[in-house]
């Protein structure tokens, strides 16, 4: 049986190819893609998403959320992928109808279809999913596993403490990890290693098909993008949270209780982990400390070149 998800996201770049990938893996089954604020504005994320399902040819549900984080203004990350959130990428324009369902109510309906064995994915800031457990707090135990791309155990890269999805909304986040949900926090820790480099994508070069000509438009501007920061390859931090529903082998980690701040200039925002277990608080995350690189290379060119 194909593993049922939900995947919530902020469309950037490395979100695009996580939706690109996820598409085509035969092990998981996206039911629904529901958009949230963060990367950029909501009507970019959301336009984004649509456009890439309609594009990529598939029939998969995309929902509107939320627009504003819980209680803070929107921070977005236009500087790293572009004023509309895909760089220098440009889309068909899709002529496809949003779900006439929010994006809480679309996840609610599936975690209810999927009686249980729903795999929620937020590869976003917060928003949407403390919304839907403030909202419907019996979805809870309708969902099997939430797999959350944010946090850090050590460092961050908005402050020296901070990841930027939970620093967008901290007190989302801080809900979230409090929800009593198993849940699975995919840390810069783990995302950090998870590049792929110019050898790889100059062998999808070699691929005539729509969905390997947009991987690699899509790399091209991440590459360049990252080598104005410093950094070699392009980063799927994205990718690798969702690849890990269908491939868990991919993530090193341990059971760990996690909380977030939310005060202090340099620390609202932080992943707090307790990896010495001194709270004595019980562990309520499984917390990545690292990655397996070349199983996750290997896994995102198989699912770019696969036809399906």
């Amino acid at each position: 049986m194909r593993i049922p998800v939900v995947l919530d996201c902020d469309t950037g770049t490395d979100d695009a190819l996580a939706i690109l990938t996820g598409l085509a893996c035969s092990d998981m089954e996206i039911r629904a893609i529901t958009t949230v604020a963060g990367n950029v504005e909501l009507k970019y994320t959301s336009v984004n998403t649509l456009n890439l399902v309609d594009h990529l040819g598939y029939d998969v549900p995309v929902a509107v959320g939320k627009s504003e984080p819980l209680i803070r203004p929107l921070h977005t990350a236009k500087e790293v992928h572009g004023e509309n959130g895909m760089g220098d990428v440009v889309l068909p324009i899709s002529n496809r109808a949003f779900d006439s369902e929010s994006a809480i109510d679309v996840i609610y309906r599936e975690a209810k279809k999927a009686e249980g064995d729903l795999h929620l994915v937020a590869v976003g800031p917060l928003t949407n999913i403390a919304h839907l457990f403030m909202t419907y707090p019996d979805v809870k135990p309708l969902i099997k596993h939430l797999t959350i791309m944010g946090g850090a155990i050590d460092g961050g890269n908005m402050t020296p403490s901070t990841e930027f999805n939970i620093h967008v909304d901290p007190e989302a986040a801080k809900l979230v990890s409090e929800s009593g949900v198993p849940q699975t926090w995919v840390t810069l820790d783990a995302t950090l290693s998870a590049t792929i480099e110019d050898t790889m994508i100059d062998e999808l070069r070699t691929i005539d098909t729509k969905k390997a000509k947009l991987a690699v438009e899509i790399l091209d501007y991440m590459v360049t993008r990252n080598r104005r920061f410093g950094i070699e390859g392009a980063v799927m931090h994205d990718g690798l949270a969702l690849a890990s529903v269908a491939v868990p082998s991919l993530l090193k980690g341990d059971d760990f209780y996690l909380t977030v701040e939310t005060k202090g200039e340099f620390t609202s925002g932080k992943t707090v982990v307790d990896v010495a277990r001194v709270t004595g608080k019980p562990n309520n995350a499984f917390v990545t400390t690292g990655m397996d690189v070349e199983k996750f290379r290997a896994w995102m060119k198989e699912m770019i070149v696969n036809e399906a």
